[in-house]
């Protein structure tokens, strides 16, 4: 509850005398009689528009991104003259925005009817979808010719490709899991496992350099994606 400010009139706030007879506008102080205050906030809507903030917590809870899904919050430290039940019913959303942008030329590793070949993209990774085309003026004008959605990433961290894997220089590697398919056959970037199929993706820079800043935005992207967990 707030209390409001006291609002005296104006000639009671300036001790003015009001009687025309008398000669004395303004009559002595009367011992440690003081009644002025201070004025009430103006404001160009009137005074009744202005408040004073009095709030009191009378309780607070907590709650994570793992228990974004509940509706019912119980308060702590509720007192016991406080009209509140203790209980907060609410629904709560989130949504991860990953802004992270890069462009640049990998050469991807395609597994063309059992043969491997290797093929130079033009990338552009935005969020958390790494999307590609054959030239960079195609970026404007079609549709991308693939994608990679880094949601469905699996690697912990991207770095250099182990060369039991792929020795071509600056290529990482990056690996996901799909439910398996009946056609699957295992090969360099297909690896049949039971029930599900692991997926590989090479991607090859053209220098050392642009190899990690390429896995610094990979890993950035997949560690804000962890901290969030998988979208709903």
């Amino acid at each position: 509850m707030t209390a409001q400010r006291e609002v005296l009139p104006h000639e009671v706030k300036y001790h003015i005398n009001l009687n025309k007879k008398s000669g004395i506008k303004t009559p002595k102080k009367k011992g440690s009689e003081n009644r002025l205050v201070m004025p009430p906030v103006q404001s160009p809507a009137g005074p009744n528009v202005v408040r004073t903030p009095a709030l009191v917590q009378y309780g607070f809870a907590i709650f994570s991104l793992r228990e974004i899904q509940r509706t019912s919050w119980t308060l702590t430290q509720v007192l016991g003259v406080s009209p509140l039940e203790g209980v907060v019913h609410m629904k709560a959303n989130c949504e991860l925005s990953v802004l992270v942008e890069h462009h640049g030329f990998l050469t991807m590793f395609e597994d063309m009817s059992g043969f491997g070949a290797w093929h130079r993209r033009w990338c552009y990774l935005n969020g958390s979808v790494l999307n590609y085309w054959k030239y960079p003026d195609d970026e404007r004008k079609k549709a991308p010719i693939g994608s990679i959605d880094l949601y469905a990433c699996r690697t912990q961290k991207v770095t250099v490709a182990p060369r039991d894997i792929c020795a071509r220089l600056n290529t990482m590697l990056l690996e996901f899991e799909r439910p398996a398919r009946e056609n699957d056959e295992e090969s360099l970037i297909i690896i049949p496992n039971g029930r599900t199929t692991i997926v590989r993706y090479l991607l090859s820079a053209d220098t050392k350099e642009e190899r990690e800043l390429w896995c610094a935005y990979f890993n950035k992207v997949l560690l804000l994606l962890r901290a969030w967990g998988s979208p709903q």
